[in-house]
């Protein structure tokens, strides 16, 4: 899914994607070892916005996944992440599902929204890094099951 030349030209592309959101995860990708608070929040802001168009295609590529009502007001990441669990399109207690419950609620509560007043841990390069990688993860999910679209 992800290579580069040896000259830095893109070599990849997600299908299912805009190139809006293909430019988002690459500034994630190039910024991820950016330890610049600034950074670390744009970035987190950056893979919620990834996640939830992850779960916008899936409507658009079968509505059993990722119900209109979940979607048209606003997207509802909690409900659709658990509707996928209780459905059995991803499994309890998969790394899927537990990827997709980190994703949104670190990028959720340390970059799309303002954190508590000097939280006790503040967000760091690594946590940046860590959720990059969860959402990588639910990308190759999310092309697998866009690309089988039976499930």
């Amino acid at each position: 899914m992800l290579c580069w030349t040896p000259h830095g030209k893109k070599q990849f592309s997600i299908i299912y994607f805009d190139d809006e959101a293909e430019e988002e995860l690459i500034s994630c990708l190039k910024d991820m070892n950016n330890a610049d608070f600034g950074i670390i929040k744009d970035n987190l802001g950056r893979l919620r916005r990834l996640q939830e168009k992850v779960y916008i295609t899936l409507n658009k590529v079968n509505y059993e996944l990722v119900p209109i009502e979940y979607i048209e007001k606003g997207i509802a990441v909690t409900k659709i992440y658990k509707h996928l669990v209780e459905k059995g399109h991803v499994k309890r207690d998969s790394i899927i599902e537990r990827f997709a419950e980190l994703i949104y609620k670190v990028a959720s509560d340390n970059g799309a929204h303002t954190p508590y007043e000097n939280p006790d841990y503040p967000p760091t390069k690594y946590t940046v890094q860590a959720v990059t990688y969860a959402l990588l993860d639910l990308l190759l999910w999310f092309k697998k099951v866009c690309d089988d679209k039976t499930i």
